[in-house]
């Protein structure tokens, strides 16, 4: 039996089935940002699975009640990129900040 493998290439009309997302960005494999949150080591992720990493984290929470689980996930998700919490956070405040400006953008 022989396998025929070709390149991949990202079709916006292909429909995924159901374990990437397709965005304006291009696919999030939803396997890996999974991973990520879970804190399995992974090499890297693309712009696309980046930014929706830092939608589904948001902003580090507040010194208030319940904030230990949070703090929790951004800290393996950290050391599943092979970063730092102060680098992720800035990641993720980049790529939050750009989304709003985008957004207002549009509506203005």
């Amino acid at each position: 039996m022989t396998i025929k493998t070709t390149p991949t290439v990202y079709d916006p009309a292909i429909e995924s089935d159901g374990l990437t997302l397709d965005t304006p960005l291009g696919p999030v494999d939803l396997v890996a940002v999974q991973r990520v949150l879970d804190g399995h080591p992974i090499d890297a992720l693309t712009e696309a699975e980046m930014t929706y990493l830092a939608n589904t984290l948001g902003y580090a929470p507040r010194l208030r009640n319940g904030y230990g689980p949070e703090h929790d996930t951004r800290r393996r998700a950290a050391e599943s990129l092979h970063i730092s919490a102060p680098a992720l956070s800035t990641r993720i405040i980049y790529r939050l900040r750009r989304d709003q400006t985008t957004t207002a953008r549009k509506v203005a």
